[in-house]
């Protein structure tokens, strides 16, 4: 089936039972391989409806299906029970071992000298390499009535104006 790309999801509306749109019933004039493919679309879609509602109709299942299905239960049941006992124990495991390092580890911490302390405590500079020298001024800004910078009006004498101190633990 070779359908143009731009008329497909209109020839499968048009399949299933939509109303064709006067642009599609052109296209279908001028273009003979959606011409000939509109036909079979609507052949698959009347067989898959035959098919669903046969389905729909048919029997249901067995008397021998539900005993069937209650004796694999247990099988599975228990496959999943082991699974998940054996995922608790490795959980239990894990938390046990990194319990342990981290307590023997702290202990460690305590008993080093003050310069060895410092290279286990080491931190990366980044932070200080990334912080922008006016970020204390780009982090707030002036309160009301005062600003940054003196503003003037052409001819006029610089307006005097006070900025307040920014307290230290901001």
């Amino acid at each position: 089936m070779n359908i143009c790309p731009q008329w497909r999801d209109a020839l499968y509306q048009a399949a299933l039972g939509a109303q064709a749109w006067p642009a599609l019933e052109e296209h279908l004039k001028r273009c003979p391989a959606c011409a000939a493919a509109l036909p079979g679309l609507r052949r698959l879609c009347a067989e898959s409806d035959a098919g669903v509602a046969q389905l729909a109709r048919g029997p249901g299942p067995s008397p021998a299906f539900h005993g069937r299905l209650m004796a694999a239960l247990p099988e599975e049941f228990g496959r999943f029970r082991r699974r998940r006992i054996w995922a608790a124990a490795a959980a239990a495991a894990l938390l046990a071992t990194g319990a342990t390092l981290g307590l023997l580890n702290h202990a460690r911490d305590d008993s080093l000298p003050p310069e060895a302390a410092a290279v286990v405590h080491w931190r990366s500079p980044t932070e200080s390499l990334l912080r922008a020298t006016g970020e204390d001024f780009l982090r707030h800004g002036p309160g009301l009535g005062n600003f940054y910078f003196p503003l003037q009006a052409p001819g006029a004498e610089p307006v005097r104006q006070r900025v307040p101190e920014r307290s230290k633990n901001l």
